[in-house]
């Protein structure tokens, strides 16, 4: 299954993650380049600081988590745009089922898709 995501996906992920989280982190960090952008967008709308490492009480953000982050401070808190964690347990905005292949609104879909080979993808 791919899922394509928008830009006004994009928008609505972060009016749905600032509507959830606290406003007394300390700042965000973006732990992919979904994660990063979310970040930027984050710390720009609710005045945090924009992290260039992870560290205490920040918010850190995911485009896309297939794996349950490990976290190194116990006051951070992860979101996330799409969970795919085979768990699914992560505060996001979308749920994906794991193995589903997610391409990002920057990314062009059509060059992103390769053809299907008989004999291998079946």
């Amino acid at each position: 299954m791919i899922l394509q995501l928008t830009w006004a996906g994009f928008d609505a992920a972060v009016d749905v993650i600032a509507a959830q989280c606290p406003r007394d982190r300390l700042g965000v960090h973006g732990v992919d380049r979904g994660g990063q952008l979310l970040a930027w967008a984050l710390s720009e709308r609710l005045g945090i600081e924009l992290m260039r490492r992870p560290g205490s009480g920040m918010l850190q953000l995911h485009g896309v988590s297939v794996s349950q982050p490990r976290l190194l401070w116990g006051d951070a808190m992860v979101l996330a745009w799409i969970d795919a964690t085979p768990g699914q347990n992560l505060m996001a905005v979308c749920k994906a089922t794991p193995g589903t292949t997610v391409l990002m609104p920057w990314q062009d879909a059509p060059a992103s898709r390769r053809p299907f080979v008989p004999g291998f993808d079946d």
